[in-house]
């Protein structure tokens, strides 16, 4: 077996969820050399490839996932280039591995702002550019807004750089979450000079928000739902026809925020599925709306 790889490994503690079976094959590349190999020995054994970053706004099936399992979590995560363009701004190139909240702390280092939103995402920049993270519709506060260009990997090995645009960022999606590509790589523009006392007290906001709003001590995906095109969050709907609280099985509708799910201890894949079902019926049945997910369902 080759070094890089792993048999059986559980991934439930490798997602926020704390759910889901095991990988059958399972490889963690620290770097874009191991990641290749892990690729192309995937190719030569004809496995499927999923790809995991930092497991939040996953579900991963209770059975687990056949085929390989790379997680980037590790990809180079504390590596960055900054070139400064001599007028005030930069362009910050990172790896995909390095977490959204380091990727704040990079830029707040460096000088600049306009990065606080991602103190309080449990994710990678990885999973950042595929699924365009940030908050809701309408609001500037978009991976899209940032980000300019992106390092890709196909699934035959094939590596190259392209702007942002070309993969058409809407909310909560690009055209990477349906493609045979991996994301190795992101380019920011960081064109917000700023203080570090307004980037702390920034920051301290966000955080002060996402505490006061989210149930952030417990184990959950972030949230389940997308808002509308409209721009009115999950939430309001799901709260309002009074769902906080329904449980499945170990899987419970937060009383805290109704758009997220929590995981009571023992929840399966299962059990979410048929609550996400649940709430999705409850709403478009009482209010006329079809919730489409946010969460992606791996596997």
């Amino acid at each position: 077996m080759e070094s890089f790889l792993q048999r059986e490994v559980s991934l439930a503690p490798l997602t926020t969820w704390k759910i889901g079976g095991p990988a059958e094959w399972y490889c963690a590349p620290e770097t874009e050399a191991v990641l290749l190999c892990a690729l192309d020995w995937a190719r030569e054994n004809c496995h499927p490839v999923q790809v995991l970053g930092r497991g939040s706004n996953v579900l991963v099936p209770d059975e687990g996932i056949r085929g390989l399992v790379i997680c980037l979590r590790k990809l180079e995560k504390d590596w960055f280039e900054f070139k400064d363009d001599g007028e005030g701004r930069g362009l910050l190139t990172v790896s995909a591995g390095m977490s959204l909240p380091r990727l704040a702390k990079v830029a707040a280092q460096l000088g600049f702002g306009g990065y606080e939103f991602y103190i309080g995402i449990p994710g990678t920049v990885g999973g950042a550019v595929v699924m365009n993270a940030g908050f809701g519709p309408g609001d500037e506060r978009q991976t899209a807004n940032r980000c300019r260009e992106i390092r890709t990997v196909s699934l035959d090995g094939q590596s190259s750089w392209q702007a942002y645009s070309e993969v058409q960022p809407v909310y909560r999606h690009t055209r990477l979450v349906d493609g045979n590509v991996i994301a190795t790589g992101a380019k920011f523009a960081l064109t917000e000079r700023s203080t570090k006392e307004k980037i702390r007290a920034v920051t301290a906001g966000h955080l002060a928000m996402r505490r006061s709003r989210q149930p952030l001590t417990r184990p959950t995906c972030g949230s389940v739902f997308k808002g509308t095109d409209e721009g009115v969050p999950a939430a309001v709907f799901i709260d309002r026809c009074g769902l906080k609280g329904l449980k499945v099985g170990g899987a419970v509708v937060s009383f805290k925020h109704a758009n997220w799910i929590e995981n009571l201890g023992g929840a399966t894949a299962s059990d979410v599925r048929r609550l996400i079902s649940h709430i999705q019926a409850v709403v478009f049945n009482k209010e006329g709306v079809q919730l489409k997910t946010e969460v992606c369902f791996l596997g």
